[in-house]
Formats: structure tokens, sequence, C-alpha cells
């Protein structure tokens, strides 16, 4: 069975990527402090008329922007410290409703982003947005909450004049990559964060090379390069 595990794992991801699964599981065990991530840049074109959804499955959903200290942020599975560092970083939290409750949340920010996990700040043209931790409630994830989510976000950036978003997302995400790639997204990078208290290292395979980073010699990326 265990074996048979591990096949079907490097069938469906690759040996490397499933590979790299395979020592974070195995690491977890030894240390809580190691933590492993490896995710593929995604860059999407915006274009607001992407996503059509019907006007009568729309009834009962709405799209807000949230402010700092909403009460509806107590649903979002982040801590205050995180929300006020994202908020302190002039990032736009969006919320799809269902019968006027939260079922889900995107992230936006223009400009620039210091990540508030790994060690790497990104940087971005006029033309270029970041979206991070999109969340939607279990039950609801089979209903137009995500369409309706990225539907608004499309037309929010459209009207700012922004032409391009990029995400990261997990090597293993399958379902993401697949629903990314459908919206008109593609690969434009990888990339693969060691970190282990207050040292990392990234493999960075747009650049080809590996570099050591901590809190204080962060890892930079700029996002206008990689438009291709």
């Amino acid at each position: 069975m265990f074996l048979h595990k591990i096949k079907d794992g490097i069938k469906e991801h690759g040996f490397f990527i499933y590979a790299v699964y395979f020592i974070k599981r195995l690491l977890g065990y030894i240390s809580d402090k190691i933590f492993i991530q490896f995710i593929y840049l995604f860059l999407l074109p915006v274009d607001q008329k992407r996503i059509k959804v019907p006007s009568f499955l729309k009834k009962s959903y709405t799209v807000r922007i949230l402010d700092q200290y909403h009460d509806m942020l107590k649903v979002f599975p982040v801590s205050r410290k995180t929300l006020d560092y994202r908020f302190g970083q002039k990032s736009i939290c969006l919320v799809v409703l269902k019968d006027q409750n939260p079922i889900g949340f995107l992230w936006i920010i223009l400009k620039k982003y210091q990540e508030d996990i790994l060690f790497c700040d990104l940087k971005m043209g006029n033309e270029i947005a970041w979206d991070f931790d999109l969340w939607i409630l279990d039950e609801y994830r089979l209903t137009p909450a995500f369409s309706i989510l990225w539907d608004f976000a499309f037309e929010f950036l459209a009207n700012r004049n922004i032409k391009y978003i990029y995400s990261r997302i997990s090597t293993l995400n399958n379902n993401s990559i697949d629903v990314h790639s459908r919206l008109g997204g593609h690969v434009v990078g990888k990339l693969l964060f060691i970190q282990y208290r207050n040292r990392e290292i990234c493999v960075d395979w747009i650049q080809s090379k590996a570099s050591l980073h901590n809190p204080h010699r962060r890892k930079i990326i700029n996002l206008d390069t990689l438009k291709t």
C-alpha cells in the first residue's frame, strides 16, 4: 500500500516534485522548524471578460473589499498579526458573500510585496499585480463562489490598468494549476525554498542558481522581467 501510494504520487507529479514532497514530510517528523515550499510562479493576463458567470447564479452572491478591522476577517484562518502585516503593505482583501455571509477571500497587492512566510520580496511595475491566499470554505468549493470572486478581481484590476496578475502555486496543487491554466495562465518560473529558523536556501530555476537568505538579506524577484 505504501509503495503503491509513492508510485501513484510519482506518476501524478513527477519524480523530483514528489521526492521534495516526501523529504518535506520526513523532515516534518524530525523538526517543526524546517519549512519547505516548492512553487510555480504563474502569470495570468487580466481580462474582466474572461469569466462569464450567468446572472441567475450571482443572485445570492456579492463581492466586497474589506478594511483592516472588519469583523468578517475573523472567518479567515490567519492571525491578527498576519492581517496587520498584509494591510500594512496596502494589500487589498476581497471577500465573496453568500446570503451576506463570508465564504471566501482573495488577497491582491500592487507595486511591491514582502512575503509573510518566505524571506522573499516581490517588485512589480504599474501593469502588474500579485494575488495570494485564495481561500474558499470547503462546503462552497464546488459552487460559483470561486468564479464570482475572480470575475470581480479581473474587473477591479482592469479598471486600474493592470494587465497581468501573478500567483504562486504549490507544485503539488494540480487543481489550482488546472484552474489557472483554464483562465489563460502559464508557468513562468519555479522556486524551491528550504527554511530552517532564520536561514533560507532558495533554488531558483528562473536564474538557474541557488542563494542563501535571512530576514535581513531577502530574495528579490522583479516580476516585470518575467512577462513571457
